[in-house]
């Protein structure tokens, strides 16, 4: 899988759209407002929606909608070049925390991302 880029001090947004399967093993979208926290976890560096709040000029934000197929979810929107972070290359893994899952679920797992100034 090739690395999304990230450019550091800028607004370019990524959404993430988050899946699950269901019990029938059919993949159903989740909306990101389901969930109270996120975290990306960089390795050496945690973004935690708890310490930057969410919003339109956060880091993390849920106040948009897409389309996909027939179907409208809100995908969790990063602005991650907003983040305090050393130009590099990273595996980032994206946990979402809610009263179902306090202990957080991690959503996706060695995502590839490449922060450049």
């Amino acid at each position: 899988m090739a690395s999304t880029i990230v450019y550091l001090t800028h607004d370019n947004p990524l959404d993430w759209v988050l899946t699950a399967t269901d019990s029938a093993g059919t993949i159903v979208y989740v909306n990101a407002t389901d969930f109270d926290r996120f975290v990306v976890d960089l390795g050496d560096t945690e973004l935690d929606s708890d310490d930057t709040g969410f919003g339109t000029t956060e880091i993390f934000d849920v106040s948009t909608t897409v389309v996909v197929g027939e179907t409208t979810v809100v995908p969790l929107r990063l602005r991650l070049g907003l983040a305090d972070v050393t130009a590099g290359s990273y595996k980032a893994r994206l946990i979402g925390y809610n009263t179902d899952y306090p202990d957080g679920l991690v959503w996706k797992n060695k995502i590839p991302l490449k922060f450049i100034v």
